[in-house]
């Protein structure tokens, strides 16, 4: 890792663990690059599109108390979301990426033009249904943040509850995890890094960004140790039962892409090498990753705050480490 940070390939922090005990732990780099402040195994960091196992894991959860339905209609839940496309798609899709919903990149010009301006959800809903599908729902996979974003829309409607109430009653507090929490804007919190961008002429600071365009789909910030402490909770039945686990991992078409419900994975039969499951993820100024290597309760948790960091080939030339000795 030092390595790596040497070469500017990372800077931010590193927890891996192996069967319940963390074995190395490491910070790199700077926190605040004004104020030369460091970054610690402590240090707060946007943790972006792995949000996305953590929405998984939340409508999982109402699915379980009978709140929604895996094979519910987005209009079952939302009324007003136009028929169109409302009563094509199901949250197995939307969970799976199997809607053929739209994505930002989409929209000319919204992920770098107007991602730091505030968007109510009507605004955001209006903007994105009115689109039509890129296929026919269940037929293809294709990522869609906006997907996401209407996962959360849906558990607000049905718990009558705010997506980081859920989060912090559903997960964070029964999983212990204190140092983690939504990133909006208006909130003051300790040591938390600010996001650099990396180019040929060096670092600059990541432009305004206005968190309500991700919500469910990448919006939480957060620590190693605390990701560290819901990843030993997803073997437990502390956070959802073994029967609704399992679902989180299994693969939905694996003919087109390995993604299960919020997490990549890898299982018996498909390739050489662990099984694994993981999210990696990239948000204006910030990179991360979490590996869940299932057949060891191996974990690697990569946390940057600098934008597109390589974190995939980082974590599995750490996954060569572990398995080296085999």
């Amino acid at each position: 890792m030092k390595r790596y940070s040497d070469e500017k390939q990372f800077q931010g922090a590193v927890l891996i663990a192996e069967d319940g005990k963390v074995i190395y732990k490491g910070a790199f780099g700077l926190a605040n690059m004004e104020w030369k402040a460091l970054n610690s195994v402590t240090t707060r960091f946007r943790i972006a599109s792995v949000t996305k196992p953590f929405t998984a894991l939340l409508v999982l959860q109402a699915v379980e108390q009978g709140f929604l339905k895996l094979d519910g209609k987005v209009t079952d839940y939302l009324p007003d979301y136009p028929k169109a496309t409302g009563e094509r798609v199901t949250i197995h899709h939307l969970l799976s990426h199997t809607s053929g919903l739209v994505d930002y990149p989409d929209i000319p010009g919204f992920e770098w033009n107007r991602e730091r301006l505030f968007h109510t959800q009507e605004a955001m809903l209006k903007e994105f249904s009115e689109l039509d599908v890129k296929f026919t729902p269940g037929t293809d996979y294709r990522y869609s943040n906006f997907g996401y974003y209407l996962l959360g829309v849906m558990l607000e409607k049905v718990t009558g509850k705010k997506y980081a109430t859920l989060l912090q009653e559903k997960i964070f507090d029964p999983a212990g995890m204190k140092h983690t929490s939504v990133a909006d804007n208006k909130t003051i919190l300790d040591q938390r890094a600010a996001g650099y961008f990396l180019s040929e002429s060096g670092y600059r600071i990541a432009p305004p960004f206005d968190t309500s365009i991700v919500m469910a789909a990448g919006d939480i910030i957060s620590t190693v140790d605390d990701l560290y402490l819901w990843d030993q909770a997803l073997y437990t039945n502390k956070l959802l039962s073994a029967e609704y686990r399992a679902l989180l991992f299994k693969p939905t078409m694996p003919e087109k892409d390995n993604y299960a419900y919020g997490w990549y994975v890898r299982l018996p039969g498909k390739h050489d090498g662990p099984n694994w499951a993981r999210h990696s993820g990239t948000i204006n100024g910030f990179s991360s990753i979490v590996v869940r290597l299932l057949d060891d309760k191996r974990t690697i948790i990569l946390l940057s705050n600098v934008h597109g960091i390589k974190t995939i080939p980082i974590s599995d030339a750490l996954k060569k480490i572990l398995y080296s000795g085999r």
